[in-house]
């Protein structure tokens, strides 16, 4: 029996047969042998496509139209899936005759046509009407506060918003199956004797998540007045068996990706080197003390854009294009940082957020990284940085922690690739200005 969010899904998986359905038929007159192994290549590669798919945290059930980061997803998993099961049948039989590097060049494709095809289902869905039904069992003013996150991302358009009395009578009436998701607050469930039809909708399999998770979401940040370590904790990404699998490839390989990546960027840095050193006077590369993981000092490194003399034109392009950060490689091969994670702050920004923030110790759980979440989402701030200002930084950087997974480092990667080539300002003036009005709002609602 299919889990609630593979038959809240289901296109997924019917598409994902179609698609390397279409595939093996098309390869199968060349490729197989024996004609059965197109329909085990075909049912196989599609349960392994979506296993991995639910492993990544594709099946999320806030999603109202695919996002850019289903489509890294599922580029991701095909290949992966289509490179295992073909693996799986040489084991048992060589009648397989298609080559491993045919099925990892055409699976992206495959994955394009699912992505495409299920992005076009859900607009025909949204323009025929329908609307995710999503329960709302929260104290009014948390009710309102949140209707309006909606309607600020404009959102509130896809969802129908239910209260606890028509979630009562939709159980009644059978119609259980209809309700998308269920947000609650602590505030507002605290009897058993009121809150049975959440157990019965538990039982049922819908979702029920936390408000400040909702929120957190769509603004892309946790909001420090309103987070504590029990929210905190019970909220997060949950960390599956492939997802903890990343996370030690992650600290084993980065250092070697890093040496690989340094020596093919080497030409790079040795002329950026050449230019600042002849361009200007002074050190070539600046040394700054920052806190890293578990709370541990080390010297970061940087190009110095500030050399006296130096051309303003090599300046402005290091920092536009963010290539001022690639001597950074080196702190990866030791093992300081990472390619994603929080941004590396110097210890007196520690001291001073200690006083006034209890999340600050978390931020260390993890390796910084030479980009991250808060690099590519948080605005740049004047030097030195306001307390304001490092709160900011601090809510992406928790919202990172929170949320570590494959997921979001895709989505940090394709965001660093556009800033380095638009550059910061261009990109923060093509944010949404709805998404702005959210965090404009959990800005002034934290300083009160």
């Amino acid at each position: 029996m299919l889990t609630y969010k593979y038959r809240k899904n289901f296109h997924i998986l019917a598409l994902t047969i179609l698609s390397w359905g279409l595939f093996s038929f098309f390869v199968g007159k060349t490729a197989y042998s024996k004609p059965s192994l197109v329909l085990v290549f075909t049912v196989g590669a599609s349960l392994l496509s979506v296993w991995i798919l639910h492993l990544l945290d594709y099946f999320n059930s806030e999603r109202v139209l695919p996002r850019h980061s289903d489509l890294l997803l599922i580029l991701c998993a095909f290949p992966l899936a289509g490179g295992l099961q073909s693996g799986i049948i040489y084991s048992f039989s060589h009648y397989l005759r298609i080559p491993l590097i045919k099925i990892w060049m055409m699976s992206p494709v495959v994955a394009l046509g699912v992505f495409g095809a299920k992005y076009a289902i859900d607009w025909l869905l949204l323009l025929r009407g329908r609307k995710k039904k999503i329960v709302l069992d929260l104290l009014p003013i948390e009710r309102a506060e949140l209707i309006d996150e909606f309607r600020c991302l404009r959102l509130d358009r896809y969802f129908q918003f239910l209260d606890a009395s028509e979630m009562k009578e939709t159980f009644l009436q059978k119609r259980e199956a209809e309700i998308d998701q269920i947000i609650i607050s602590r505030a507002a469930t605290r009897e058993f004797k009121d809150d049975a039809y959440l157990l019965r909708a538990h039982l049922a399999g819908i979702p029920i998540v936390d408000r400040r998770k909702v929120s957190a979401d769509l603004a892309g940040r946790l909001n420090l007045n309103d987070s504590d370590s029990w929210s905190f904790i019970l909220t997060a990404t949950r960390q599956t068996a492939l997802l903890c699998a990343y996370s030690r490839f992650k600290a084993f390989f980065e250092p070697l990706l890093a040496l690989l990546l340094g020596l093919t960027l080497s030409p790079i840095i040795g002329l950026l080197a050449f230019a600042l050193h002849f361009g200007g006077k002074g050190p070539i590369f600046t040394r700054r003390s920052r806190l890293g993981y578990l709370g541990k000092s080390f010297e970061i490194l940087s190009f110095n854009t500030n050399l006296l003399q130096t051309p303003l034109r090599l300046a402005k392009f290091l920092r536009v294009t963010h290539f001022e950060h690639l001597p950074q490689i080196w702190n990866v091969v030791c093992g300081q940082m990472s390619f994603f994670g929080p941004k590396a702050e110097a210890p007196e920004y520690y001291a001073l957020l200690k006083q006034s923030v209890p999340q600050t110790t978390m931020r260390t759980t993890v390796r910084p990284g030479i980009t991250g979440w808060a690099q590519v989402r948080a605005p740049r701030f004047a030097s030195p940085p306001s307390i304001d200002d490092l709160r900011d930084v601090m809510e992406f950087d928790l919202y990172y922690i929170q949320h570590v997974s494959l997921r979001i480092d895709l989505i940090i990667l394709v965001r660093t690739l556009i800033l380095m080539v638009i550059g910061k300002a261009t990109v923060l003036r093509a944010q949404s200005t709805t998404e702005d009005s959210i965090l404009g709002r959990l800005a002034a609602g934290q300083s009160k």
